[in-house]
């Protein structure tokens, strides 16, 4: 065995055995990642080291529940892109897997992107398809998103 993760090749590989997934083509992520919320509903299951705010599995069930129900609410279907634009905050993951959970697919952009080509692209319609048919943002952040559709989490 090798002392490090570094082959012949040069390729890093972990050292650890490799983990076993799910087999289960009906499990999705949403339903893999809450399958014991219901065994741990007051336990932490975010932390926001900036906010000291913390969200229990509850909580973080509850909440992507309804934030994927709003998303179908303005009419996201299966497939369809959601870009989010927002800092890292416990928002974030609340954001990610509610659009997950609708069955649409999710997109970032970095912060640092220069918002007003982002904007000029979209007043023209030279926005493809595929960086977002909505874009969820913090309050903060919404007012530079002029020409998107935007929903505030």
């Amino acid at each position: 065995m090798e002392r490090s993760g570094y082959g012949r090749d040069g390729i890093y590989r972990s050292l650890r055995p490799r983990p076993a997934f799910p087999t289960d083509p009906s499990l999705s992520m949403v339903s893999f990642l809450f399958r014991n919320a219901r065994s741990y509903p007051e336990k932490p299951a975010l932390f926001d080291a900036d906010t000291q705010q913390t969200l229990t599995f509850r909580q973080f069930e509850s909440t992507v529940s309804k934030f994927s129900h709003a998303l179908l609410q303005l009419g996201i279907k299966k497939n369809d892109v959601v870009l989010i634009y927002a800092p890292n905050s416990i928002q974030f993951p609340l954001c990610f897997f509610g659009v997950i959970a609708a069955g649409a697919i999710t997109t970032t952009v970095n912060l640092g992107s220069f918002i007003a080509k982002i904007n000029f692209k979209m007043a023209r319609q030279e926005w493809p398809k595929a960086m977002g048919s909505l874009v969820v943002t913090t309050h903060r952040d919404s007012s530079q998103c002029t020409t998107m559709e935007t929903a505030t989490a």
